[in-house]
């Protein structure tokens, strides 16, 4: 399934460290009662930023696998998978809005086709 050309298009962000002892460079945030993860800070110069996350990122996918109204710390284990490389599909807020309310992003079991 393909989004409509007019639609808010998701960001496939690969951040890839150079060492293990480095951190990936962004904040992992959600509100309370809220099924939506989002970046926070992004760390300048780092992997995160290099890969064009954005603070205010909402998370769809981390890995490949569908975020929405999981866990924090279960987020967290999906970024830890490789410890070298995280692969993130996100959208911006404003995207993820209009998204919301034109009901295109209502399953969101349609962005693992997205990026292969």
């Amino acid at each position: 399934m393909q989004l409509p050309t007019d639609a808010p298009q998701p960001r496939c962000c690969i951040v890839e460290k150079t060492d293990a002892n480095e951190e990936y460079g962004f904040h992992l945030h959600g509100e309370k009662g809220k099924e939506l993860s989002f970046i926070g800070e992004v760390d300048k110069d780092s992997p995160a930023e290099t890969a064009g996350l954005r603070m205010g990122d909402c998370i769809l996918e981390v890995n490949r696998n569908i975020v929405q109204g999981m866990h924090h710390k279960k987020i967290d284990e999906c970024i830890m998978q490789d410890p070298m490389r995280c692969m993130l599909l996100v959208i911006d807020e404003e995207g993820y809005e209009e998204g919301t309310r034109r009901t295109i992003l209502k399953s969101l079991t349609l962005f693992p086709t997205l990026f292969g």
